[in-house]
């Protein structure tokens, strides 16, 4: 029986770890508010202010931008100040934006001014990325791991996993074997589950 006890000890210390390095790995990220994209062939350096998502930089090879969206009545407005000084500015008309014919001069495509349309798409990427509204939605490898090895523990160690959450409270007392097939069958299902998160994770 005591046996027993250091193996269910050791395993649940083991998925603490797994669980804890699960977080240090999400900690390790690269700068999420910070993302280089191409739009038109240029190769651009989108940052937003960590302070407010819906502000920041654009580094390009024709200069700095920065950008705001704020908010008119019941409008987005979007603003852009240009390296030259010029400062461009749009509102949301029925859900999109609308690009005046003035920011679609010959001189300003001439200075080589990125397509506003793409600029926008661009931006709010970078914000979705930054808000965990993109790819950071998808399972985790480590949780399919985690997942998988639960689940084989239940399969395999069906006796020990009662005894962690039911044999102990009892003196002398032994699972059923209906007990027993429950547990292996959720031991099934996390297995399937671990497979399933593991296959959307990539």
């Amino acid at each position: 029986m005591a046996n027993i006890k250091r193996k269910c000890v050791l395993i649940v210390v083991m998925l603490l770890a797994l669980v804890l390095g699960a977080c240090n790995s999400n900690t390790a990220k690269s700068d999420p508010y910070s993302e280089v994209v191409e739009i038109d062939g240029q190769s651009l350096t989108i940052t937003l202010d960590e302070n407010n998502l819906s502000a920041g930089t654009i580094t390009s090879e024709n200069g700095t931008y920065t950008f705001e969206y704020g908010v008119s009545g019941n409008s987005i407005v979007f603003t852009v100040n240009y390296p030259d000084g010029y400062v461009f500015s749009q509102t949301e008309i029925n859900g999109g934006f609308a690009t005046p014919a003035e920011y679609n001069s010959i001189e300003r495509k001439n200075k080589g001014y990125i397509d506003l349309f793409s600029l926008n798409y661009s931006i709010e990427g970078v914000m979705d990325n930054a808000r965990g509204t993109s790819n950071n939605g998808s399972p985790s490898i480590l949780l399919a791991l985690a997942l998988i090895g639960v689940g084989a523990w239940n399969f395999f160690g069906a006796r020990s996993v009662w005894y962690l959450f039911r044999g102990w409270w009892y003196k002398n007392a032994e699972p059923s074997d209906l007990a027993l097939m429950l547990y292996r069958l959720a031991g099934v299902f996390l297995i399937f589950s671990g497979i399933i998160c593991a296959i959307a994770s990539f």
